[in-house]
């Protein structure tokens, strides 16, 4: 468990490096204590139908490849809500070490609010480690130094909303004193920062319109397809985990969730519990801060750490969360083999290099479906035909970027639309291009 709490002190620089290798390399190293006897939480069982569903969803999401990705996270997050379980005080103090990394997050140009998030579940963590109280007001005023630095309304207001919800009597001092100091900064960053607050309902109201016209869900991390096309330009994520929670997974998800979650509830323990617990489920209400896994690592931890101590249930529950977390390892693989061949293949793709890019992309698996990769293949592909004249490549480029495109609302399938229309293949290219820089993958300057 040692080395599980070790990942993550190093979480925050692991996973922005480049998260599906870091999701891939935490899946190992996690494996050896998932395979342990655990005790096993009321809401445990609840999880892992919840992961069932998220495999049914990310099966038929257009964007399987990007949905499996949070299958993979989900794993490690049950892995450390058993660690939370099972930790006692002074393991929770290791976690603790990842505000040594925040000045470094900084310097490396993370985005802040992004930062800001995890220093907030740091200071929830703080409240609950069994420090000297001197020593809790120097490390939570670091933490709130870092959310500060930001002006971070979200995270401030959720810290002042959960120590009310908690109630001012039922957690530590070195909380209790800090509410109104923490709702004064809240005000402070909304007069600052008031354009963070309406933006966030344009964007909650985009979720929920793409919920409604999609109640089984799009899949995870899809969401990017869709928000562009509609009012929030500006923006590739809801900023509500639980309202793209709500939309990319759909009913078969949610409810799962919803019993999850009413089972940790009534499985907390009293007192200082409340006020993370709260805090925790108040940030995914009101930020995407778990669709980042250091994020979702850190909570999960923090939730199992406030449940009650039992003896567990049925040994069926830990057994299959030992085969899903195996299956789920392997996978891992798979599509970090796939993540490699895309980026390498990009390389070339950019150089112009179109028949070696091309090359390089049908070593990939074409199963779990990556609209990045299609569109990387359609784009070689037309290049190709460009270049040769040939029809077959001409055929080929069409019907991939037809498939790499989830929202038929796009402006990405109007290129298309208006590429098949005309024969162009720079339109065709054009809509290529906005599918993958949805994806983060562009030209280095001077290609």
């Amino acid at each position: 468990m040692v080395i599980l709490l070790v990942l993550t002190a190093l979480a925050p620089a692991l996973f922005f490096i480049y998260d599906l290798w870091a999701v891939t390399v935490s899946l190992f190293i996690a494996l050896p204590f998932v395979l342990k006897k655990h005790r096993v939480s009321p809401a445990f069982p609840f999880l892992l139908i919840f992961i069932a569903a998220a495999v049914l969803v990310s099966a038929r999401s257009p964007a399987s490849f990007e949905s499996f990705i949070f299958v993979l996270q989900s794993l490690l997050y049950a892995a450390f809500f058993l660690a939370g379980v099972e930790a006692d005080g002074k393991k929770a103090l290791v976690p603790l070490a990842a505000l040594a990394m925040m000045p470094f997050m900084f310097a490396s140009k993370v985005n802040p609010n992004v930062v800001s998030s995890y220093a907030g579940l740091l200071f929830v963590l703080i409240t609950l480690a069994p420090l000297a109280q001197k020593i809790k007001y120097i490390l939570g005023g670091l933490a709130l130094f870092f959310i500060l630095f930001n002006s971070s309304l979200t995270v401030l207001f959720v810290l002042m909303s959960a120590g009310i919800l908690a109630g001012r009597r039922k957690y530590p001092p070195a909380a209790r004193y800090g509410l109104p100091l923490i709702a004064l900064f809240a005000l402070m960053a909304a007069a600052v920062n008031f354009q963070s607050l309406t933006d966030r309902f344009s964007w909650w109201s985009e979720a929920l319109k793409i919920f409604a016209a999609n109640p089984m869900g799009i899949g995870f991390f899809a969401s990017k397809y869709y928000l562009p096309s509609a009012a929030a330009q500006n923006t590739l994520f809801a900023h509500s985990f639980l309202l793209q929670f709500l939309a990319e997974g759909g009913i078969l998800c949610i409810i799962p969730a919803v019993f999850a979650l009413r089972a940790v509830l009534k499985n907390r323990m009293p007192g200082k519990y409340n006020f993370a617990i709260y805090a925790v489920l108040l940030l995914g209400a009101l930020d995407l801060s778990y669709y980042f896994t250091a994020h979702g690592m850190l909570a999960a931890f923090i939730i199992g750490l406030g449940q009650k101590k039992g003896d567990g249930s049925s040994p069926f529950f830990p057994f299959s969360f030992k085969i899903i977390f195996i299956l789920g390892a392997v996978l891992s693989l798979l599509m970090f083999h796939t993540s490699r061949i895309l980026a390498g293949g990009a390389v070339h793709l950019f150089a112009g290099d179109a028949r070696r890019a091309a090359a390089e992309f049908e070593e990939a698996f074409e199963y779990p479906a990556y609209p990045a990769l299609l569109a990387a293949k359609a784009a070689a592909y037309s290049i190709i035909a460009e270049r040769e004249g040939l029809a077959d490549f001409r055929k080929m480029s069409f019907e991939l970027q037809s498939k790499a495109i989830p929202d038929r609302r796009s402006s990405a399938y109007r290129d298309l639309e208006n590429a098949r229309k005309a024969q162009d293949m720079g339109l065709l290219r054009n809509s290529c291009w906005k599918i993958l820089l949805l994806n983060g993958i562009r030209p280095r300057h001077g290609q």
